[in-house]
């Protein structure tokens, strides 16, 4: 599992840097839920910031 988040994490810093807030945004919320589910409530925290501040980038 830990592989899987470490991997996704990678794919969405691509994202961002590609300048596609919104697959980053999809991924973020995406790890956060597979984190959740799985009882890491605290661990949540980072990739729903993260995902907030792409979601802002496409508001804008």
């Amino acid at each position: 599992m830990i592989s899987l988040i470490l991997e996704s994490y990678s794919m969405d810093f691509l994202y961002e840097e590609m300048g596609d807030y919104a697959n980053a945004y999809a991924v973020y919320n995406q790890i956060a839920d597979n984190l959740e589910n799985r009882g890491f409530e605290a661990e949540v925290n980072l990739p729903r910031a993260l995902a907030k501040k792409c979601q802002e980038k496409i508001s804008t």
